[in-house]
C-alpha cells in the first residue's frame, strides 16, 4: 500500500510467482512506500529457469536493497523458499529476511538436500552452491509467534500461527494504520501433531490467502483415515508393495502416528520404512520445537516420545528389491525427483502395488501425470515407463479447503482479499463466493499482474472509562450477540482553542453537519456516524469497539424537548434518541411513541439559544455546560462539556428547561481525571467532519490538549468523554 491524497491512498500487489499457479511463491506487496517480498519459492516442476519467480519487476528499479525493504519467508517448503539462496546469493539482496525459529533451522537442511539430488545426483543446471545457502542464512532474523518485529521506524510484522508444517506461520506486515495479512500456506484444521491455524480479528486492508483447496470440502477425517488404513492392509495382505510419497517433514509424521497406531493395534507383522535419516531429524526437531506442536504431542513427550516409531525402519536402497510386502515413506511428496521416483521407477510395473498421493501435485512432476490418469510415462533418457500399479489420491493435506479459507476471511475481517497459490478455474469459484458472502473486493492476479487496492485511513481512539461505567450503570449486561450504541462526546480538533475550551464555531459546524436519522441497528461493537452526504457508494464512519459497552437503558438521556429549540428560530426536522423517542418539529413537550425518519441536516441555532440551556461555548464564560443532545444515527447523548467534568444526570420525561439544569450541573463537584482504553475509528471516506479527528486529553486544568501535548494535528486522533 502506498501513501495518496483524498478519497484512497492506493496499495500495490504484485505476484512474481504463484499468481493463478501453485509453485515459486513470490509476491510483492507495497504498503505506505514500504515493499516487502513475502517468500521466494521455486517451481518443482521445472528444471530451467522457470522454476524461479521473475525477479525482473525489482530488479529493474536499481538495487535491491535499496528497492526492497525485507523478505518474509512464511514455511520451509521449497515452493515457498527454495529461490532464497539464488535471490540473495546470485540476485544480489543482502537485506534483512525474516522467518520463524523451526523454518530458520530446517529450512538450510532441505536446500542441501535439494542441491544434492538435482546437481549431484540428476546432473542439472547448478543455481546455488552449499556456501551460497550458508551466506544467505546468515541474513535471516528469526521470529517468535505474537511477537512484533519492527523492521525500521515505521513498519513492523507479526507473526500468527498456521498450522499446515512445524514453524509455518502467517505474517501481519502494518505501516502506521495501514496492514496486509500474508498467509502462506496454512490448515485450520489440527491434526494428529500440529494444531490449527489462528489469527485475531486484525481487520488487514489487504488478506492474500493461499487457494490451493479452492473448491474442494474435504470430508471428515476420520473417514479419510479409516479409507487409508484400508487400502493400505489390504494392498499389503494381497503381497503388494505400498508407496507413500511424502516430504521430509509434516505429513510424513501424520502418517506415520496413523500406521504406528494401527499395525499395533492389528499385530501387523509387514515391515514399515521411512527414508533414511529422516526419522532422526524429525524427532530432533519436534523434540526442539515441542511448542509449535498439538496439545497432545506436547503432553505425552515427557513420558512417551509419539516419533519413536516401533514398527517404522529407517529405509535402505537395498530393500526395495525384497520379495514381500511393505509399506515405504520416501521423499520427496510429488515423485519429481529423489528416492520416491526411484522406487515408483522399480515397483510401477506390477499391479499388485500401490502409490497413495497424500497430496497437491502441482503440473509437470510424475505425481501430478499419474492422478491425471496418464500410465504410459516418458522418463529420463526418453524411457517409457508402464505403470500397472494402483494409483490412489486420498487427501491428507496440510492446506485449508474451501471451508478453510472462508474461515479465515470470516475470522480476519479484511477489507480486500487476494488470492494466489491455486488454479485460475479453481480461484474464480472462490472469488464468488468471498464476494457474495463477505461484500468485500477479492482480487485473482496472475503472475506479473499488479493489483492497486484503495485503502480507508484508520483514526486511533481513546474512550474514557468513565463512559463505560456509566453504561454498565445505566445499561444492560453486554451481549456480543444483540447490537449497541455508544454514547458520548467526539471532540474535534480543529473544536479546541488555544485556551482549550470548545469554539462556538465548532457546536454550529456539528449541527450543520450532523444528518438526523434513527439509530441503526449494527452489529455487535461498533457505532456508525452518519455525516451530511453519506449516502449510496459513501459509507458512514464507524467505531469498532474491542470490548463494547453495555447497552443504552430504555428512556436514558436528555429529553429532546427541552433541548430542541423552537420552530420560530429555525430548527431542523425531528430527532430520534436513545430511547426510541422522536421529537415533533415544534418542539417542546411533544414527545411521538415511535422514532421518526427526519430528512436533512440540522441547522444551527443561536448562540442565545445555547447559553439559555446552560451551553457556554465562548472562551472565557466557563466550561461547556447544560447537555444538548443530537439524535444523529451513532452520536446519541452527547454532553457538551469540557473534559475533566461530571456528566449531567440524565433527565426523565417532561423534565424542566433552561436554569434548572443548569444550576444542578453548577452544583457537581469536577470528578477525577478519566482513565482510557484503545478503540479504533475507520472512515471510508475523507470528506466526513471528523476525519481529522484528535485525541484530546483532561489536565489538571480541566483544559483540553491533543493527547501527548501534539499540536501539529499530524496523527488524527478523536477522545469520547462520559
Amino acid at each position: 500500500m502506498g501513501e495518496g491524497e483524498g478519497l484512497a491512498a492506493p496499495q500495490p500487489a504484485l505476484p512474481a510467482g504463484a499468481g493463478q499457479d501453485v509453485g515459486r511463491s513470490c509476491i510483492l506487496v507495497s504498503i505506505a512506500g514500504k515493499n516487502v517480498m513475502l517468500d521466494c519459492g521455486m517451481h518443482m516442476g521445472f528444471n530451467d529457469d522457470r522454476r524461479f519467480p521473475d525477479f525482473s519487476y525489482i530488479t529493474r528499479n536499481g538495487r535491491l536493497t535499496d528497492f526492497l525493504d525485507c523478505v518474509i519467508i512464511s514455511h520451509f517448503h521449497l515452493d515457498h523458499c527454495g529461490a532464497l539462496p539464488y535471490f540473495s546469493e546470485m540476485v544480489g539482496y543482502d537485506g534483512p529476511i525474516y522467518m520463524t525459529h523451526p523454518t530458520q533451522a530446517i529450512c538450510p537442511i532441505l536446500l542441501e538436500d535439494y542441491r544434492k539430488v538435482a546437481v549431484d545426483k540428476k546432473g542439472e543446471a547448478n543455481f546455488f552452491t552449499s556456501q551460497m545457502i550458508k551466506d544467505c542464512m546468515k541474513k535471516v532474523v528469526a521470529v517468535h509467534l505474537h511477537q512484533t518485529v519492527q523492521v525500521d521506524d515505521e513498519l513492523e510484522i507479526k507473526a500468527y500461527y498456521a498450522g499446515h508444517v512445524l514453524g509455518a506461520a502467517m505474517f501481519q506486515i502494518r505501516v502506521g494504520a495501514e496492514s496486509v495479512v500474508y498467509t502462506g500456506d496454512y490448515n485450520m484444521t489440527p491434526d494428529r501433531h500440529l494444531g490449527a491455524a489462528w489469527i485475531d480479528k486484525c481487520r488487514p486492508n489487504l488478506l492474500i490467502t493461499e487457494s490451493t483447496y479452492a473448491t474442494t470440502i474435504r470430508d471428515s477425517k476420520r473417514c479419510r483415515e479409516r479409507d487409508f488404513l484400508k487400502k493400505v492392509h489390504e494392498t499389503v495382505e494381497r503381497g503388494g508393495k505400498v508407496l507413500i510419497p511424502v516430504f521430509a517433514l509434516g505429513r510424513a509424521q501424520e502418517l506415520c502416528i496413523l500406521l504406528e497406531t494401527f499395525w499395533e493395534r492389528m499385530n501387523l507383522k509387514a515391515p514399515i520404512y521411512f527414508s533414511t535419516g529422516l526419522t532422526e531429524k524429525a524427532n530432533h526437531y519436534y523434540k526442539l520445537f515441542i511448542t509449535w506442536t498439538n496439545q497432545k504431542i506436547r503432553k505425552t513427550f515427557v513420558q512417551r516420545n509419539m516419533f519413536e516409531f516401533k514398527h517404522i525402519k529407517a529405509f535402505d536402497r537395498a530393500f526395495a528389491d525384497n520379495p514381500g510386502p511393505m509399506v515405504v515413506f520416501a521423499t520427496p511428496g510429488m515423485l519429481h525427483a529423489g528416492q520416491s521416483l526411484q522406487i515408483f521407477r522399480k515397483w510401477a510395473g506390477n499391479e499388485k502395488n500401490m502409490v497413495i498421493m497424500p497430496g497437491y501435485c502441482v503440473q509437470g512432476t510424475v505425481g501430478h501425470k499419474i492422478l491425471s490418469g496418464q500410465r504410459k510415462l516418458e522418463m529420463e533418457g526418453r524411457q517409457l515407463l508402464e505403470v500397472k500399479m494402483q494409483v490412489e489420491y486420498m487427501s491428507f493435506s496440510a492446506h485449508a479447503d474451501a471451508k478453510g479459507i472462508m474461515q479465515l476471511v470470516r475470522q480476519a475481517e479484511p477489507e480486500s482479499v487476494l488470492l494466489v497459490h491455486g488454479e485460475a478455474k479453481k480461484m474464480e469459484f472462490l472469488k464468488q463466493k468471498i464476494e457474495q458472502e463477505f461484500r468485500v473486493t477479492c482480487y485473482m492476479p496472475a503472475n506479473g499482474e499488479t493489483v492497486t487496492l484503495p485503502t480507508s485511513p484508520c483514526i486511533p481512539v481513546g474512550i474514557s472509562l468513565g463512559l463505560l461505567k456509566r453504561e454498565m450503570v445505566q445499561g444492560l449486561l453486554p451481549d456480543a450477540k444483540k447490537p449497541r450504541l455508544l454514547h458520548g462526546t467526539l471532540i474535534m480538533k480543529d473544536s479546541v482553542s488555544a485556551w482549550g475550551v470548545i469554539s462556538e464555531e465548532w457546536v454550529r459546524g456539528l449541527l450543520r453537519s450532523l444528518t438526523c436519522s434513527c439509530p441503526t441497528e449494527l452489529p455487535a461493537g461498533i457505532l456508525r456516524a452518519g455525516p451530511q452526504g453519506a449516502g449510496p457508494g459513501r459509507a458512514p464512519a464507524a467505531l469498532h469497539l474491542p470490548r463494547a459497552p453495555a447497552r443504552h437503558a430504555q428512556g436514558a438521556g436528555d429529553c429532546h424537548a427541552c433541548l430542541q429549540p423552537p420552530e420560530e428560530v429555525g430548527t431542523g426536522p425531528a430527532l430520534s434518541g436513545p430511547g426510541g423517542r422522536g421529537v415533533s418539529r415544534q418542539g417542546r413537550g411533544s414527545h411521538h411513541a415511535s422514532p421518526q425518519r427526519p430528512e436533512g441536516p440540522l441547522r444551527a441555532a443561536p448562540s442565545g439559544w445555547l447559553r439559555d440551556r446552560g451551553v457556554h461555548p465562548h472562551p472565557g464564560c466557563g466550561p461547556l455546560r447544560g447537555p444538548w443532545h443530537q439524535g444523529a444515527a451513532g452520536l446519541l447523548d452527547l454532553p457538551g462539556r469540557r473534559a475533566g467534568e461530571l456528566p449531567h444526570r440524565p433527565a426523565q420525561e417532561g423534565c424542566a428547561p433552561g436554569p434548572q439544569r443548569r444550576q444542578l450541573t453548577a452544583r457537581r463537584p469536577p470528578c477525577p481525571l478519566p482513565k482510557w482504553r484503545d478503540l479504533s475509528f475507520r472512515s471510508r471516506t475523507m470528506s466526513v467532519p471528523w476525519v481529522s479527528l484528535v485525541d484530546v486529553e483532561p489536565t489538571a486544568g480541566h483544559s483540553l490538549h491533543p493527547w501527548g501535548q501534539d499540536h501539529s494535528g499530524t496523527s488524527p486522533r478523536v477522545a469520547i468523554f462520559s
